[in-house]
């Protein structure tokens, strides 16, 4: 069995998680509708998405990381925030895909703000993304107070870092 299996989502007539589900020896006959079901109708149509959307949230917690923490891998003692993008170059996936960031360099000295402004796809998200280790460039660095990030604790890493990316929503 599956997690969404383990979790109650067999299929008709299941309890479950779904306190609402149908009676225990409700079967659906070809040609008679919903209707009659009132509210429970919508909870029975969706469940074959809620049990596809279980087992998809399974896969995501399965998965390995791509990004780990090297041997020996280090906190800065009180950081001073200098941030060195040195010649960085990134591709998704294996690297083997469109290069999204080509050589670029760029210098965030401690306390400065900046802007990241570009056309939709020109690697501001993916840039940020390499800032908080979310991945690995394939070619050059980013460093922390001369560290390369590769080289420092993921969880530190992550807990120096504070993204803010735009939502429609947040603007609208």
């Amino acid at each position: 069995k599956g997690d969404a299996d383990r979790l109650g989502f067999q299929g008709a007539g299941a309890r479950g998680l779904d306190p609402v589900g149908p009676p225990p020896l409700y079967q659906p006959q070809q040609g008679v509708g919903l209707a009659h079901l009132g509210p429970r109708k919508r909870v029975i149509e969706h469940r074959g998405g809620v049990r596809a959307g279980a087992e998809r949230v399974f896969e995501l917690l399965d998965m390995q990381p791509r990004v780990t923490d090297a041997p020996g891998a280090v906190e800065v003692v009180h950081p001073e925030g200098r941030i060195d993008i040195d010649h960085v170059s990134f591709a998704y996936g294996t690297g083997d895909g469109p290069i999204v960031l080509d050589d670029i360099s760029l210098t965030i000295e401690p306390g400065e703000k900046i802007g990241l402004v570009g056309a939709s796809g020109s690697g501001k998200t993916t840039l940020a993304f390499l800032i908080a280790r979310f991945y690995d460039p394939f070619e050059g660095s980013v460093r922390i107070d001369g560290h390369d990030l590769r080289e420092c604790r993921l969880r530190w890493v992550r807990n120096q870092v504070g993204l803010v990316l735009q939502e429609g929503v947040l603007f609208t």
